[in-house]
């Protein structure tokens, strides 16, 4: 009959269930290898950058000069496998630069970086307010700037990249966050102790689960609702809150001081549901309800994790190379690509959304 009986299954079906188009995750695309710097600057040598840069960039392979500036370290710190000066300063020809040091030095950190150093790497986060938002913007201005979040990369993380780009999970419905951490009286630091003044358990302790919690979030972020408590100390010890971005709601649960340790983020698409746990780390995804079986893949992958953690301690291996990955990206080390999704650019939404719930958490009681 001359009748052309070929047509797109796969579309019908999808037209069908009136399935809507999956998000994207942040573009991390193949990018070109970046140059190695022959000398690499650090402000601030504290505790992260000892336990978490310092190994990773030994493990990435940089081979060039590190040099420091820190006003409380008064002897250089050693590191198999790295040439570190004994000296701190940061020499004219320094060209990469990691900033490590509290948010509110930031700016006049930047401010005094020689001409020539083009690429700057910040520890998270890069704002804490609306108005130092603005002024981190100016301060970066014709650099290459990345903000280090690192989990991002982290073994889960990058299980759920890889299960969301094998199976497409429609759109996104609904996503809730609960997270639960230590108070902030317990650190050293006495800049990390002022928590309310300096915004700690929002924008440092939870920026990175609101991070992947609003990765796929669209559209402009709405407060509906917005509870916070602080303890006997001025900290702020409860945060609940209800966002509505484009399509979807978002509850949020922040607690500090509970003497508990965990996160569970869940992201509802419209094919399935996905969990992010932390502490320990795990991934799963829900096809159905959540039965018997979801929750023993919850305890197995959690107990892996653990034990991997237990490893890692005992100095057996190296389970979590989120830094690594970073690291050895912005010292031309490794795989480029992470410079795409973290550069000051792509994560201005994310510090938008920070700093305006930020505002509104912080503000006088």
């Amino acid at each position: 009959l001359g009748l052309d009986m070929a047509f797109d299954w796969k579309q019908a079906l999808r037209d069908l269930v009136h399935r809507a188009p999956s998000p994207d995750w942040p573009s991390s695309d193949q990018a070109a290898p970046r140059s190695k710097p022959a000398v690499l600057g650090y402000f601030g040598m504290g505790r992260i950058v000892n336990q978490k840069h310092l190994p990773g960039l030994a493990r990435a392979g940089f081979g060039g000069r590190l040099c420091w500036s820190d006003p409380v370290l008064r002897e250089a710190p050693k590191h198999a496998g790295l040439t570190i000066e004994p000296q701190s300063g940061l020499p004219e020809d320094v060209s990469h630069v990691v900033v490590t040091a509290p948010v509110s030095a930031r700016p006049s950190i930047l401010a005094t970086l020689p001409s020539g150093t083009r690429q700057v790497l910040l520890e998270k986060p890069f704002a804490t307010s609306a108005a130092m938002l603005s002024q981190m913007n100016e301060a970066v201005k014709g650099r290459e700037a990345l903000v280090l979040h690192n989990y991002r990369f982290k073994p889960n993380l990058m299980q759920m990249r890889e299960h969301l780009r094998k199976h497409p999970p429609g759109a996104l419905r609904a996503v809730s966050l609960h997270v639960e951490t230590p108070s902030p009286a317990n650190e050293q630091s006495n800049w990390m102790k002022q928590e309310w003044r300096n915004r700690i358990v929002l924008t440092d302790y939870a920026m990175h689960y609101l991070d992947i919690c609003w990765m796929f979030c669209r559209g402009e972020m709405r407060i509906d609702r917005c509870l916070v408590t602080q303890n006997d100390r001025g900290e702020l010890e409860t945060l609940s809150a209800a966002l509505t971005f484009e399509g979807a709601p978002c509850d949020v649960l922040i607690r500090s001081g509970g003497h508990q340790r965990h996160c569970i983020i869940r992201h509802h698409f419209q094919n399935y549901s996905t969990e992010i746990r932390f502490f320990p780390d795990v991934f799963v995804a829900m096809t159905g309800g959540q039965g018997v079986l979801d929750d023993a893949c919850l305890a197995w992958r959690g107990l892996k994790s653990t034990a991997s953690k237990v490893v890692e301690k005992l100095g057996f291996g190296v389970a979590d190379r989120s830094h690594d990955t970073v690291l050895a990206a912005f010292t031309g080390c490794g795989d480029a690509a992470p410079f795409q999704e973290l550069s000051v650019d792509s994560l201005s939404t994310f510090y938008q959304r920070l700093t305006t719930l930020a505002d509104r958490v912080y503000q006088s009681p």
